[in-house]
């Protein structure tokens, strides 16, 4: 959704009380028969009640993506649908040179795919009201064939989940194999906030 310029100083201080990782993807009707689209996806939701309800307050049909592992996510993932918010997955997947701690329900690029497809079956139904999936982190996942295709498969089988390519890597080759499985897909093409201060979120609305 595009906020209305006179809202948008209000959109900028609503947005500077939520947790730091918003993504934007946006996307033109090839057709050229409508104007452009732009879907708002705030993510890394499900760890702090406060900031999650802050968020979920947003005008708008702003999209939620949850942490599966996430103390509140349940809870407010329920809230969102309440509130007429889509629901996503934020599915925590293994990154390049990753040394930090792994997340509750992590893909990493060394499982055998039934171990695969258990830790992605579970995180799905951790989410209530879940109606598609992006993910966290995965600079390396996702830029692993195999790894996509089982997810993809796993997606087809389950017949209702779009998938959001973060591209948190420019080798990815996640939404391409969305699109050879027929997996309604798109990617990500501004980041909000890499930069949490109000001049860089300002930045890249402008660029938005």
């Amino acid at each position: 959704m595009k906020p209305r310029p006179a809202r948008r100083q209000q959109w900028l201080s609503l947005l500077l009380l939520c947790l730091p990782a918003l993504v934007c993807a946006a996307e033109t009707d090839s057709t050229a028969t409508r104007p452009p689209v732009i879907a708002l996806i705030i993510d890394d939701l499900g760890t702090q009640v406060t900031k999650g309800r802050r968020a979920i307050n947003l005008p708008g049909p702003v999209a939620m993506s949850f942490l599966p592992g996430g103390e509140h996510t349940a809870e407010l993932a329920k809230l969102a649908h309440d509130n007429k918010k889509e629901v996503m997955l934020h599915l925590p997947m293994q990154a390049i040179g990753q040394h930090h701690h792994r997340h509750s329900g992590e893909l990493m690029a060394d499982m055998q795919q039934p171990e695969f497809l258990d830790i992605l079956s579970r995180n799905i139904a951790a989410i209530p009201h879940v109606a598609g999936i992006n993910n966290h982190r995965g600079s390396l996942l996702t830029s692993t064939s195999s790894n996509m295709a089982w997810l993809m498969q796993a997606l087809y089988a389950h017949g209702e989940l779009f998938f959001i390519d973060s591209r948190t890597s420019a080798e990815t080759v996640a939404a391409d194999m969305a699109q050879a499985y027929s997996i309604p897909s798109a990617s990500r093409n501004v980041f909000l906030d890499n930069e949490p201060t109000p001049h860089a979120i300002r930045k890249q609305f402008r660029e938005l």
